[in-house]
């Protein structure tokens, strides 16, 4: 896929290039949408950040209930399309989309009780991580919990990746090391940032 500014498609959908992943990465994300809702337990009082929003589909669909949400993305495709499917809550007051990076959070501290990321991590530089990391655990809640979802390296994954079937990591070796070592490097930024306290779900999804 055609890069922009060194980002792929993966990293940064526009046109209609980047609404086509968008709905095809709807519905092959299904089943982790689903573990995460699960896993999260979200309650009517939470109020819940997504990083890496997407086109907002998690939020609409598994989040309805929740008492606030808010997403951010570095598309402005996806925070055009989120925003647009989201519009009843976001006209209500209890949604919102914003357009930025996860390095710079434009919200105060404290302010959610749950945040999570799904599958974007892995196209983070460690540096951009840890810092990612640092910003979550500020605007979270005392009490509050950040659920991250990274890919295991099933064997028919490990097949896709050295047949370069992964676009976003053909041309970076800084990402395709960095997906090659997922797991050290997940362990290692939480190791190196002790503000959380960790737990691993594994979920199996190829």
């Amino acid at each position: 896929m055609e890069a922009e500014g060194g980002k792929t498609q993966f990293e940064l959908p526009r046109g209609f290039a980047g609404r086509i992943l968008l709905m095809s990465m709807n519905l092959g994300h299904k089943t982790i949408y689903k573990s995460v809702a699960k896993a999260l337990e979200l309650r009517a009082e939470d109020s819940l950040l997504e990083i890496a929003c997407g086109n907002g589909h998690f939020i609409k669909n598994y989040a309805s209930h929740v008492h606030s949400v808010a997403g951010l993305d570095l598309s402005e495709l996806c925070i055009k399309l989120a925003t647009k499917k989201n519009k009843k809550r976001i006209v209500a007051g209890s949604a919102e989309f914003v357009l930025g990076e996860a390095t710079q959070l434009p919200w105060e501290d404290n302010k959610f009780s749950v945040a999570t990321s799904m599958s974007s991590f892995l196209l983070f530089t460690k540096p951009v991580a840890l810092e990612s990391l640092k910003e979550m655990y500020r605007v979270l809640r005392e009490g509050g919990y950040l659920f991250l979802t990274v890919p295991s390296m099933s064997l028919i994954r490990r097949i896709k990746a050295l047949l370069r079937i992964y676009p976003a990591f053909n041309d970076s070796n800084e990402i395709r090391d960095t997906f090659y070592h997922i797991k050290s490097f997940k362990l290692q930024i939480f190791h190196n940032f002790s503000g959380f306290d960790t737990s691993v779900i594994s979920m199996s999804h190829v």
